[in-house]
């Protein structure tokens, strides 16, 4: 039997605890599916810490509405500060509850920000586990308990990493890697759960807590993209990263392959910094040659094809605020690339 009651999983908890993590930014609609989908779990977390990164499309008032909260954060919070409610509610389940924490902070911080914010506030509060995950993922009903399965078959584990299916069932592919001396990038959709990984996405990996001394010092430098690869690579060079095939996470939202879209520019802006920071911050003589190669041919692309040329600004801008150390959230439209001033 363990700490949440239920004895259908083969993973006895003891003392060990999961707090769920959610990031989310304007997407209300999204994040209340993700909240229902944690709360059903068969195996529950004990606790969902929501970072909200001061959203405005009336996500404090829908947590208020659904009882996750008791209170609307207080009027003009500013300058950096942030405030934390924490509550209690029932699930369908007899004497359990699950703590809510809900930190609505007064800038719009990132995922880099607000999954810092979220892993620090887990390892404060000695939970064993965090459940990391954005506002437009949800798991499956057995998603945590087949997770936890897998850290059972072997607990030197560090971090086991979901399956990501779109609503349709196809794969989310792309994002998880075997990364080797040998091969620089060995992409697998689907890798077997006793190959090591050393990349993946903040969209349901279940992590360590302890973990967060690891990754704090960097996390911040990106705002969004490749702060969960930094993150990957931290803690597989300490401990075991794995794959599962059984638990689940649904992602709501597509992938979009084109990454010149118009309005995409800021996206691409930290696409292209970051992984140049991400070099740095993890240096090994091997990442120069594919990371070089990645540049030059996306110059290719940029100068050969006339409808991109928008985005040779966005480009050079990236690399010259990369080399003048400008990190966190630095995009502006229109700025000189070489200035050091946000």
């Amino acid at each position: 039997m363990t700490n949440n009651g239920y004895s259908n999983t083969k993973y006895d908890m003891g003392k060990e605890i999961v707090a769920a993590v959610v990031v989310t930014f304007n997407r209300k609609n999204l994040l209340e599916e993700c909240l229902d989908a944690i709360i059903e779990q068969t195996f529950k977390p004990d606790a969902i810490i929501i970072i909200d990164n001061n959203s405005t499309d009336g996500t404090a008032e829908l947590l208020l509405e659904k009882s996750y909260i008791n209170n609307l954060p207080p009027v003009g919070l500013n300058n950096g500060r942030q405030q934390i409610q924490e509550n209690l509610i029932a699930t369908n389940k007899q004497d359990k509850f699950i703590s809510i924490i809900y930190l609505h902070k007064s800038v719009n911080s990132g995922a880099s920000g607000g999954f810092y914010e979220g892993l620090k506030l887990s390892y404060e509060k000695q939970y064993t586990w965090a459940w990391l995950m954005d506002d437009d993922v949800a798991p499956q009903k057995d998603c945590l308990e087949q997770l936890l399965n897998q850290y059972s078959d072997n607990n030197n584990i560090s971090c086991i990493v979901p399956t990501r299916i779109y609503p349709n069932g196809d794969i989310v592919q792309g994002h998880e890697l075997i990364l080797s001396r040998k091969v620089f990038s060995k992409s697998l959709f689907k890798i077997p759960e006793t190959e090591r990984i050393e990349k993946m996405t903040f969209e349901g990996p279940l992590l360590k807590t302890k973990y967060f001394n690891v990754i704090k010092k960097d996390i911040l430098k990106y705002f969004l993209l490749f702060d969960d690869n930094d993150a990957a690579y931290k803690i597989s060079k300490r401990g075991i990263i794995v794959k599962s095939e059984k638990g689940i996470m649904i992602k709501k939202i597509q992938i979009l392959n084109n990454f010149y879209t118009k309005g995409n520019e800021w996206k691409q802006y930290y696409r292209y910094r970051n992984k140049w920071i991400y070099v740095r911050n993890n240096f090994e003589l091997w990442m120069l040659f594919p990371v070089i190669y990645e540049f030059l041919r996306e110059l290719k692309i940029l100068i050969t094809d006339t409808s991109k040329w928008s985005y040779i600004k966005v480009f050079f801008r990236a690399v010259g605020h990369f080399l003048v150390g400008k990190e966190g959230k630095t995009y502006t439209k229109y700025k000189n690339p070489w200035t050091t001033n946000r």
